[in-house]
This record gives structure tokens, sequence and C-alpha cells, in this order.
């Protein structure tokens, strides 16, 4: 982690009890946001892609794989980007068409994933638009549904 000092402002909770819903997903996804991005990271102070997914969904007792080129493998395909709904990863893959990259869509057109920090940007049939950046750092290869 960078020398900065970090603060966890969440909040625990037990997993009996949580009701799925995707509202309920994004709004636990929410607690990451800002959390610095860091390769292999899995907490608050310091998470990747995959991790944030995995843990989001451990939640509610789904257990997914650590890294997205294993969650990519689950689901059912959603076929257009207008047809994604909260709650669905987004892939996305590197130019060699490897998936390195997923996200969680958060309503339309929003995606919650890790790219400096853990943040919200826009996506559509391209990818992943970085509204600070204006300009698409990520290529869209698949959404898929897990819920």
């Amino acid at each position: 982690m960078p020398d900065n000092k970090y603060i966890y402002n969440g909040q625990a909770a037990l997993v009996d009890g949580l009701e799925m819903s995707p509202e309920l997903l994004i709004k636990i996804a929410r607690r990451y946001l800002f959390s610095p991005e860091l390769r292999g990271g899995r907490s608050p102070f310091g998470i990747d892609s995959g991790a944030l997914i995995q843990n989001v969904f451990r939640f509610f007792g789904i257990q997914l794989p650590r890294f997205p080129h294993e969650q990519f493998l689950l689901g059912e395909i959603v076929d257009f980007a207008e047809l994604a709904q909260e709650g669905d990863l987004l892939f996305c893959e590197d130019k060699e068409g490897h998936i390195h990259h997923v996200g969680i869509i958060a309503g339309e057109k929003k995606i919650i994933h890790v790219y400096g920090c853990v943040r919200i940007d826009r996506f559509d049939h391209h990818g992943i638009f970085n509204t600070d950046l204006q300009k698409y750092t990520h290529k869209l290869r698949i959404i898929k549904r897990i819920l």
C-alpha cells in the first residue's frame, strides 16, 4: 500500500438474515468506494477487481472464484449492454483477448469497479468510460448475470 494513512469507516454485518437483492448488493459494493487499488489486495485498505466481486457476493453466501478470468466462467450471458441490470457483472479483456477486469453494474450505464481506487464510471457496448480521464479505460468483452 502507498505510504498514506487510511481509515475504515465501514460496517460489519452477519451473513445470516441478509436477503439477496441487487439493491443491497450495490449498497455493499458502495462501501468499498475510494478503497485504493492494490493488486492481490482483498480488503478496504487495498483491493483489486476480482476481490471486490468476491467479497461483495460473499455477503450473500455466494462463493465466487478469486480472479476475473475464473468468475467469467459463471452465470448467464446478457446479450446487450442495454439489457444489463443492477448486480450483473461486466467483464473486460486486454489486447490479447484475456479477461483481466470485472465490475458490478450499479444502475443504468454505471459500474462500480477498481481503477486506481474503487470508483463508479459509465459503461456502454464499447467498455468502461472513465469520467475523470474522459476516455475508455477497459474494453467490454461480456456481461454476465450471476443473481
